[in-house]
């Protein structure tokens, strides 16, 4: 088979940046009253909150700073071009995901049609040992797809 090697395009990566900072940021939204309430608590309890104003200062900026953090994530992710090449020794990736994954390491992998994104479809993968190693996604056009699927299915062929 012949190597596949094609790049994520602006659609493709600004849907894997929106994917990815969905859940932190939900996550923040959903704890960010209940830190500022606990703060606030603390302080309250606190006979001498002189003696720990340090320590109510950073959990307090906390749930202001966090969006900001993950603010200054979400660039990288998105405008961070990304390579990937499929050929006999497994998969390369270069840009946002960087590394090799020869076949004998691919633990699993699945090929899915992304929500609201009809011109891509998205391959996850992970390595072994799948504890140490996470799932890493690739937005394959749907042009390479079948090539694609062909090498992932080979390389998890037994025979």
């Amino acid at each position: 088979m012949a190597p596949v090697h094609f790049h994520e395009d602006a659609a493709a990566r600004q849907w894997v940046a929106v994917r990815t900072m969905r859940r932190p940021l939900f996550m923040l939204k959903i704890l960010s009253p209940l830190l500022m309430i606990g703060t606030l608590a603390l302080v309250i309890r606190d006979p001498d909150p002189a003696a720990h104003s340090l320590d109510v200062i950073w959990l307090l900026a906390l749930p202001f700073g966090l969006p900001f953090i993950l603010a200054a994530i979400y660039p990288v992710v998105r405008f961070l071009p990304q390579e990937w090449t499929i050929d006999a020794a497994g998969i390369h990736g270069r840009g946002r995901v960087r590394g090799d994954c020869p076949w004998r390491d691919l633990a699993s992998w699945s090929l899915t049609e992304p929500e609201r994104l009809p011109t891509h479809a998205r391959v996850t993968f992970q390595r072994t040992p799948a504890w140490r190693n996470p799932r890493s996604t690739m937005m394959v056009p749907a042009t390479d797809r079948a090539r694609v699927e062909a090498w992932l299915r080979h390389a998890s062929d037994p025979a």
